[in-house]
């Protein structure tokens, strides 16, 4: 997650879209099968993403609302 957020600072904030983060980031937790780690590590990628690109990153946090209710949403208490 540190990674990937210090890659995408580097890169500018076109790199989301470019490499498609967010809509790999979106589709891990769209599936229903999908383990415990993967879903954490989406989320930790958004937190840093969000961190590292402060106001630039504010355009996809549209994108980011329906994973946060469903984060919220879910049962297990490791991912709330």
């Amino acid at each position: 997650a540190l990674a990937l957020a210090a890659l995408v600072k580097g890169i500018g904030p076109s790199a989301i879209s470019s490499y498609g983060v967010m809509k790999k980031l979106i589709s891990i937790w769209e599936t229903k099968d999908c383990p415990l780690a993967r879903k954490q590590g989406a989320i930790f990628c958004i937190d840093h993403l969000a961190q590292a690109m402060t106001l630039m990153f504010e355009p996809y946090v549209i994108a980011t609302i329906p994973l946060l209710l469903l984060t919220l949403a879910d049962g297990r208490s490791e991912i709330r």
